[in-house]
C-alpha cells in the first residue's frame, strides 16, 4: 500500500494508493507565461504573489483513487495550465490541495468547483469562477472578477488599490471587503435579500469602482483602522 507520483515530460499525475496524502513540489521557470489557468474540481487552492522569475507549485492529494489525476503544463502557448481530472465515477470525490507561488503580477483565471482559494500578495488581474466554496485572503490588485455561487468573499487589501474595477459576486452567502484607511470608491453593488453595510467614502467619480450582485446574505466594506 503506497502512494506513487509518475512524472511525465510536463505532466504530472497523482495515484493514490492509500489514505495518507502525498505531495510533489516541482519549480518552473516563468519566462513567457503571461497567465495562470486553473480548472479544479474540489480542494484547496493557495496562491501567493512575490517578487520572483519562477512558479512553484506543489500538489497533494488528499481522496481519491487511480482515476484522480493531477496534470501540470508548464507553458502552454503563454499560460501555465493547473488542470484536476475527476474520476470517472462520479460517485468517488477527488480532493487536491494546491500550492502555487507565483510572479505577482502575473493574471490568473479558474474555474473551480467546491473548493476553497486562499490568496496572498497577488497584484495581477484575477477571474475566478467558484461553484460552492471561499475565496478570501489579501491583494494588491485592482482588477478582478470574482463569482461565488454559494459561499463567501473574504479579501483585504493591505494598500491603496490603484484605478481599476473589481467585480465581485456571491448568489448566496456573504462578502467581506477591507480596504485601507481613507479609500474612496465608486460603489456600484447591487443586493437581493440580505444587508449592505458600508464604511468607505463614495464618489462617482473615484478611479476605482466596487461593483457586483449579492443575491442572498450579507455585503460589508469596511476599512482598517
Amino acid at each position: 500500500m503506497n502512494r506513487k507520483l509518475i512524472l511525465l515530460g510536463t505532466t504530472i499525475a497523482c495515484a493514490l494508493r492509500a489514505h495518507a496524502a502525498f505531495a510533489d513540489t516541482q519549480t518552473y521557470p516563468a519566462a513567457g507565461v503571461k497567465i495562470l489557468r486553473l480548472d479544479q474540481n474540489e480542494g484547496y487552492v493557495h496562491i501567493t504573489g512575490i517578487n520572483n522569475d519562477e512558479i512553484k507549485i506543489t500538489i497533494t492529494k488528499t481522496k481519491g483513487g487511480d482515476k484522480c489525476t493531477a496534470e501540470v503544463k508548464p507553458n502552454d502557448d503563454g499560460a501555465f495550465i493547473v488542470r484536476t481530472k475527476h474520476t470517472i465515477l462520479r460517485s468517488l470525490t477527488c480532493d487536491f490541495e494546491i500550492a502555487l507561488v507565483i510572479p505577482q503580477n502575473l493574471a490568473i483565471e479558474g474555474k473551480v468547483g467546491s473548493s476553497k482559494i486562499e490568496l496572498a500578495g497577488v497584484r495581477g488581474p484575477l477571474n475566478l469562477d467558484v461553484g460552492a466554496g471561499q475565496v478570501l485572503g489579501n491583494l494588491a490588485s485592482s482588477n478582478a472578477h470574482i463569482s461565488v455561487s454559494s459561499g463567501k468573499i473574504l479579501l483585504m487589501w493591505t494598500e491603496k488599490p490603484e484605478a481599476g474595477v473589481l467585480d465581485l459576486s456571491v448568489a448566496a452567502g456573504k462578502m467581506e471587503l477591507q480596504f485601507p484607511k481613507d479609500t474612496v470608491i465608486n460603489m456600484a453593488l447591487k443586493k437581493g435579500i440580505g444587508k449592505l453595510t458600508n464604511d468607505l467614502t463614495t464618489n462617482r467619480n473615484a478611479p476605482l469602482t466596487v461593483k457586483g450582485t449579492l443575491g442572498v446574505g450579507s455585503i460589508t466594506l469596511k476599512q482598517a483602522q
